[in-house]
């Protein structure tokens, strides 16, 4: 689905309140897409981590392991509302995140405390199951994306499953986070800590 341009207020909102949601962001062909590159990407682990007990250990950087998902991620649509927001010229991807909140749950994402990239700026966020009613001041409704800020937490109450993709800014850096559990995997990718993450996909707006 092609969402439309950006309103000026809705740039304005996300100024001031560092997040923004985008009802209807995805078709019905393509939320059900999705879910099949991701479910195909996760497997059958469903072990989570446990500094983050809700984060799948599979379900990190999946982008890596679906060519459907890296295409998406780098989806000019995405990137051009990203940047828009942001008002940057270029980002960056930095990372992918798969998670589950259980029922009768609340979870503060805070992308700061989860994420070992230097420059961080900003993710989307799509509910992608929805087993209860929706609930709380981020409504989360299927096919709707919510833009929020690094330094924005959300409190989710609302469980189901999650997908969070991470822009940073064009001279981002790996750093060592103890709160990130996987905080050693661009090592994987050849960085080590205080490299500039020059190898990630980069945008030009």
């Amino acid at each position: 689905m092609t969402h439309p341009t950006l309103l000026a207020t809705q740039i304005t909102f996300f100024a001031k309140n560092r997040f923004l949601e985008l009802e209807e962001f995805l078709s019905s062909e393509e939320e059900q897409a999705l879910c099949t590159a991701i479910g195909e990407a996760l497997g059958n682990n469903k072990e989570k981590t446990s500094l983050q007990p809700y984060f799948f250990k599979q379900g990190h950087d999946l982008w890596r392991k679906s060519s459907f998902l890296q295409s998406w991620v780098i989806k000019k649509r995405n990137l051009l509302l990203a940047s828009s927001l942001l008002r940057l010229p270029a980002i960056r991807l930095g990372f992918d995140q798969l998670f589950e909140i259980p029922a009768n749950t609340e979870f503060s994402l805070h992308l700061q405390g989860v994420s070992s990239i230097q420059g961080t700026q900003c993710a989307f966020l799509l509910r992608l199951s929805s087993p209860g009613e929706e609930k709380g001041f981020f409504c989360q409704k299927r096919k709707s994306l919510v833009f929020f800020r690094e330094n924005r937490p959300l409190a989710l109450d609302n469980p189901g499953l999650y997908w969070m993709v991470v822009y940073t800014e064009n001279g981002s850096r790996y750093v060592h986070n103890k709160d990130d559990p996987f905080t050693h995997c661009f090592k994987n990718e050849g960085y080590a800590f205080g490299d500039t993450l020059n190898k990630q996909p980069l945008f030009f707006a």
